[in-house]
């Protein structure tokens, strides 16, 4: 439906409210992309919300010790808040729910013409994951009418076992045959859904929002993240603790002054700013002599605002059937030999050296490799484009 300036109104459904840089950057990027490209149509993010997310999500601002309040994820939580009220549209009301058809009536009473999900691991399949269980919208279920679109959607992390179930393969067969077009960003999801039963020909590859949006001028270089007299400066975004630990052991060893870009400061690590913006934290990146990661968003933007090598940490009880996202991208970047799959959290004690002398051998040509992978993702956004194109 037009809205009365008659524009086309498309809705981006997407995983925005996770207390994570990565997840509403991407939103952001992919909202410009569509709006950049369809100028004349109204474009939003729609602000649903699973209700089991959103549980998880709250549990993550809270400890089991004193004081039993994470402050680090309430401020971040509030930044990111902030962040998408500022620079991103959303539906005039939202809803939460894990109901699919309370959120199937939500979304049809918005009158969209065209609905984008992505991108972001939304077609993510795991026993642990009860807040999207399949059925879920995020496969556009039960929307007729709209054309449905995935754009750089992916299934990272997804258990092979369960997407093998006749049950669970019929039903998203059936939802993904109303798709008017599907891209993925990633060759796991491409397999998965190769094996589901689509053709190659139904299925395009789609560079991530953040890699195709260029969101440098967000930056905020902040004033008190400090390196040593030596100005080497590191920068960890691991899950593990422990690995965590590790690491900043091995980099202080070697004169680096360590921050820990997920926030919980560790012994050895320098403190991050209870009261920093999405922007702020993404201006530590430019400042970044080296660079250790298991985070997808955390690669890119280190690979696009920095000159540091940079390690993605592949762990092997993650990724047992696939092949994880961040290998994906580096593959296709040319600089694989920078994934480190480590087995049961143990790295190398000579990582800096070793990874920082393959560095030196691929890093010139990075930055040629993330132009040609734009430029490559030309044509298929052209087509995108054409099909929201009344």
């Amino acid at each position: 439906m037009k809205d009365k300036n008659n524009a086309v109104k498309i809705g981006i459904l997407t995983l925005h409210r996770s207390i994570n840089d990565g997840a509403v950057l991407q939103a952001y990027c992919l909202q410009k992309l569509l709006q950049t490209r369809l100028p004349q149509a109204r474009v939003e993010l729609i602000d649903y919300r699973p209700w089991n997310l959103e549980k998880i999500e709250y549990r993550k601002l809270f400890t089991r010790r004193f004081p039993f309040v994470n402050h680090y994820k309430w401020s971040k939580r509030s930044s990111l808040q902030e962040f998408i009220n500022q620079h991103c549209s959303l539906s005039t009301t939202s809803c939460t729910t894990n109901n699919l058809q309370k959120v199937q009536k939500f979304i049809l009473n918005q009158h969209y013409d065209a609905i984008v999900v992505g991108s972001d691991v939304v077609w993510q399949i795991r026993e642990n994951r009860a807040y999207l269980p399949i059925p879920n919208i995020f496969w556009l279920t039960g929307l007729p009418g709209i054309k449905k679109i995935s754009f750089a959607a992916s299934a990272d992390k997804s258990e092979k076992s369960l997407w093998q179930q006749e049950y669970i393969k019929k039903q998203l067969l059936d939802s993904l045959k109303d798709f008017h077009w599907i891209s993925v960003r990633d060759e796991a999801t491409e397999q998965i859904l190769l094996n589901l039963g689509l053709a190659e020909t139904q299925l395009s590859y789609m560079p991530d929002p953040t890699i195709l949006w260029d969101f440098s001028s967000l930056l905020d270089t902040p004033k008190n993240i400090t390196p040593s007299s030596k100005g080497k400066l590191a920068g960890i975004a691991v899950g593990s603790n422990q690995m965590s630990k590790t690491l900043t052991q091995i980099m202080v060893a070697k004169g680096y002054q360590v921050v820990n870009l997920l926030g919980s400061k560790l012994n050895g690590q320098l403190s991050l700013p209870l009261n920093y913006s999405l922007n702020q934290r993404l201006g530590i990146y430019p400042l970044l002599d080296f660079m250790v990661t298991d985070r997808f968003h955390g690669s890119i933007f280190t690979l696009k605002l920095s000159n540091a090598p940079l390690i993605f940490i592949e762990e092997s009880d993650k990724y047992r059937d696939y092949p994880s996202k961040g290998r994906d991208l580096f593959q296709r970047l040319g600089i694989e030999a920078m994934v480190l799959r480590s087995e049961g959290g143990e790295v190398p004690d000579n990582l800096i050296d070793k990874y920082t002398a393959i560095w030196d051998d691929l890093s010139p040509d990075i930055n040629k490799s993330l132009s040609t992978m734009r430029e490559s993702a030309e044509e298929n956004l052209k087509k995108f484009a054409s099909i929201l194109t009344p």
